[in-house]
């Protein structure tokens, strides 16, 4: 059986994309474009950029080329790498697909031009290592469209000029859907916890906060975490409930993955204080802040808060 979704630009193409085959007829409305190279692939995760890339020069572990802020996925992608002929500009094409991008009902999450897109090596990295040519014509375009049936789709669109020769890196990502989060989560996270006789820890003390579609304890989080483990000794809880929160960006499914593994981001954390090894530690992801009267920034949704008992 095929599963058939086409996307029109209106200015180039259609992108046909099936379980077996991929018609990309990009070709039909610039017959000087040359396809250079295309491929298929299934992530378990893949990292789309939403800021520029830079090196992180520094000792350790850390260094190397990061985005401040990626969006993190799962799902089947379709990429193509074209040439296209001196006649056409990478200020045209960017242009173009942007705006054929707003007309298809894309949101746009975010686009950047020329030195503000960041290291062309790290472009080189997380999208394509056919990306060359002048990093100051450099463009990317980075969108989101969710369907009716709610299924979601991501394009990255990103042209350089090579030789005065505009090359386009255009991706295609069909996001997997989760028909039962029950049972992807862990048998504890089946039924939403009993709040009876818990008292909020993290009121006590400054929330922990996280960084935009990231899981991960921030780097300057590690006073607060012992602060944390300070009040629970203090509090001579037997049991520790630790519940994860996103912003309202995003669908429900991918908010509510995203709040469980910040729960137990920090739920591990505390495993590795043996002042609380006797503790029953349980987490759990909410997703998205359920306040649509709520006027806090997202930032203070993209938290966690701690419980104890």
């Amino acid at each position: 059986m095929h599963y058939y979704i086409t996307l029109l630009f209106s200015f180039c193409c259609t992108l046909s994309v099936d379980s077996s085959a991929v018609d990309h007829t990009l070709l039909e409305r610039f017959p000087n474009a040359n396809l250079f190279k295309s491929d298929r692939h299934h992530h378990a995760e893949i990292a789309l950029p939403a800021d520029a890339i830079s090196y992180r020069n520094s000792k350790g572990d850390d260094e190397g080329y990061y985005s401040e802020k990626l969006l993190t996925v799962a799902g089947r992608s379709s990429r193509y790498v074209h040439d296209f002929s001196s006649r056409h500009t990478s200020e045209y094409l960017y242009k173009e697909f942007l705006a054929s991008l707003s007309e298809s009902n894309f949101e746009t999450l975010y686009n950047c031009e020329g030195i503000g897109c960041g290291d062309l090596t790290g472009w080189q990295l997380f999208l394509s290592a056919d990306i060359a040519g002048n990093e100051f014509s450099q463009k990317y375009i980075l969108s989101r469209r969710q369907d009716n049936d709610g299924k979601q789709w991501f394009v990255q669109f990103y042209v350089i000029d090579l030789d005065k020769e505009p090359r386009t890196v255009l991706r295609l990502i069909e996001a997997d859907r989760i028909p039962d989060l029950d049972i992807v989560f862990r048998t504890n996270q089946n039924t939403v916890p009993n709040a009876e006789n818990l008292r909020l820890l993290t009121g006590e003390i400054e929330a922990i906060y996280f960084d935009f579609d990231r899981a991960e304890l921030p780097e300057n989080s590690s006073d607060l975490v012992s602060r944390v483990v300070d009040k629970i000794q203090e509090s001579n809880a037997e049991s520790i409930l630790i519940t994860g929160y996103a912003d309202r960006n995003g669908p429900h499914w991918y908010n509510k993955l995203l709040a469980t593994r910040r729960a137990d981001a920090l739920g591990n954390a505390l495993k590795n204080y043996s002042e609380l090894s006797t503790l029953n530690i349980t987490t759990y992801g909410y997703g998205e802040v359920d306040d649509p009267e709520s006027t806090a920034p997202d930032s203070m949704h993209r938290r966690v808060n701690v419980f104890v008992k």
